[in-house]
């Protein structure tokens, strides 16, 4: 029991070694949902950058994290990283006396789910079955930009059969997602497909288009939602994915990409040791080439690159064999939100003193 202890110990030490006070979302520019563009990378933004100042309506980040805690800002709770282990799926869990908290940290990113079953905290109350039935109308909003008025009309028209309607039904209105500025990735071997209960599945690069977005409706629910049901992309070729090629492009030059290894899903966390991930690859850049070893657990990595790149190519290079099924999945590629620098800044540290003294623990 006490050699136990002793490692859990020693991993918390290699998960949470920080030197810097950081806010997120951080830097990050944002569009509105209703602006029926290709949902890409733009600078100019629906509100330009995300600010601090009350220039864009922005009273507060989601979360600031500093060395010992992660500090939410929709719940006014904290969360002590002593507190949080790996459980037995690789997640990084909180065990409180009312919940099950689930994390996902790095690369500048704090994803959670404060309900055991799903990450959408934003409406408590709605029952959960409905919260899968909305996550899976944003993913085809933002992914078929011709379904965007029907998706409307069919969601007013499903939350006009609830008591809610106006305070959820407004909150749409509010909706902002942030862009990835990861453009496009291409894999040298096809997609994994498969049939489940009738339908085709392609496990493509879907991952790309959305993960993060929020909304600045009412005043007191700013946060930045993790959409959970984005299923991951997942290579088709014979073996453990050893070989795979990615050829990633950015909208902008980029000095880092950060990866969601595996099959990341805090609702069957199961998959992500069942299924293979990438344990070492190669990244290669125009005037550069460099190697880099993931951790296995579940958690947001940035690789960092000596110089700015406009496109990368990832090699796999050795795999961690999944328990079930050999096929190797990706969860997620974005970069570090942070493009204007925010960590460590004076507006973090004001933000890291005002949560010392309102964020209380949670329950």
């Amino acid at each position: 029991m006490k050699k136990h202890l002793i490692n859990i110990v020693i991993f918390l030490g290699c998960i949470f070694t920080y030197s810097e006070t950081w806010m997120f979302p951080s830097g990050c520019y944002s569009q509105h949902v209703g602006d029926k563009s290709d949902f890409n990378y733009r600078p100019t933004g629906y509100f330009g950058p995300y600010t601090y100042n009350g220039a864009s309506g922005f009273d507060f980040p989601s979360y600031v994290i500093d060395d010992d805690t992660i500090y939410s800002f929709k719940s006014k709770t904290k969360f002590h990283r002593s507190k949080i282990a790996e459980n037995k799926y690789g997640f990084l869990e909180y065990l409180s006396e009312k919940h099950n908290y689930y994390f996902i940290l790095g690369g500048g990113y704090v994803a959670d789910s404060i309900r055991t079953k799903t990450s959408w905290t934003w409406y408590p109350n709605i029952p959960e079955p409905f919260i899968d039935e909305v996550c899976e109308y944003w993913r085809d909003l933002l992914l078929t930009d011709s379904l965007y008025q029907k998706n409307f009309n069919w969601y007013d028209k499903r939350m006009g059969e609830s008591k809610n309607k106006v305070k959820y039904g407004d909150a749409l209105d509010a909706l902002i997602i942030i862009p990835n500025v990861v453009k496009s990735v291409k894999m040298n071997t096809p997609f994994y497909e498969e049939v489940i209960k009738g339908k085709h599945i392609v496990y493509d690069d879907d991952i790309l288009k959305l993960r993060w977005f929020f909304t600045v409706w009412p005043r007191d629910t700013d946060r930045v939602q993790y959409m959970n049901c984005t299923k991951p992309m997942v290579e088709g070729s014979p073996g453990n994915g050893v070989g795979v090629e990615l050829d990633v492009e950015f909208h902008i030059p980029s000095d880092n990409i950060v990866i969601l290894n595996g099959y990341a899903d805090w609702n069957k966390q199961h998959l992500y040791k069942q299924n293979a991930r990438m344990k070492k690859v190669r990244v290669e850049g125009e005037g550069f080439s460099l190697e880099y070893e993931f951790e296995d657990y579940v958690h947001f990595a940035q690789i960092d690159f000596p110089k700015q790149a406009d496109k990368v190519k990832i090699t796999v290079l050795e795999v961690y064999d999944g328990s079930k099924w050999a096929d190797m999945a990706i969860s997620g590629i974005w970069v570090n939100p942070d493009v204007t620098k925010t960590a460590d800044s004076k507006i973090a540290q004001e933000y890291l003193e005002y949560a010392k003294q309102y964020c209380v623990e949670v329950e």
